[in-house]
C-alpha cells in the first residue's frame, strides 16, 4: 500500500494536463492499473488514483478509454463511500468522463443519478458537505445532456 501511494505521489509531481503524460500513462497500461486501484479497500490508494484520473480525464481519448475499461463502474460506486474526499474526486472524474456519451450511460446504467443526487443532500452548513454537494452538481450537469439522463434526474425525489 505504502509503495503504491509513494508511486502514485511521485505520478502527481508530473504535469498530467499534458497530452504527453496522459497518452503515455494510457499506452503503458497505466489507466488500467488507475481503475484497478479503485476497487481496492485502501482508501488513500483510492484518493491517489482519483487525483490522476481527474488530471488526465480531460482528454477526449483517455475519457474513450475509460469508458472502454468500465471506468465508469467502480467511479459510480465511490460516490457511496463514506469519504467526502473519495466522493468529491470521483463526481469531478465522472464529469469530466461524461462528455463522451457512452459514459453518460454507463453513468446511469450504474444507477449513478440517485447516487449523484445524494450529493446534493447537506445536512449543517459544514463546508466539507457543501464541496460534495457541488461536486455532485458538476456531475450531474455533465450527465444532463443525454435526454435520457435528464427524464432519470427528474424521476429521482428532490433532496430539498
Amino acid at each position: 500500500v505504502t509503495a503504491t501511494v509513494i508511486a502514485l505521489s511521485s505520478l502527481r509531481d508530473h504535469d498530467l494536463t499534458s497530452e504527453i503524460a496522459q497518452f503515455a500513462i494510457r499506452d503503458v497500461g497505466g489507466l488500467e492499473l488507475l481503475i484497478n486501484l479503485l476497487d481496492t479497500d485502501e482508501d488513500k490508494c483510492k484518493i491517489g488514483a482519483l487525483q490522476v484520473l481527474k488530471d488526465i480525464s480531460l482528454h477526449p481519448q483517455v475519457k474513450k478509454a475509460i469508458a472502454e475499461m468500465n471506468g465508469m463502474r467502480p467511479l459510480v460506486a465511490i460516490l457511496e463511500a463514506p469519504s467526502d474526499q473519495l466522493k468529491c474526486l470521483a463526481a469531478i472524474t465522472i464529469s469530466h468522463c461524461a462528455r463522451f456519451p457512452r459514459s453518460r450511460r454507463m453513468f446511469r446504467y450504474y444507477g449513478g443519478v440517485p447516487k449523484a443526487v445524494e450529493l446534493l443532500r447537506i445536512g449543517a452548513q459544514d463546508h466539507a458537505k457543501l464541496e460534495v454537494a457541488r461536486c455532485g452538481a458538476l456531475a450531474l450537469w455533465s450527465c444532463s445532456s443525454s435526454q435520457k439522463n435528464k427524464e432519470h434526474i427528474l424521476k429521482v425525489p428532490s433532496p430539498f
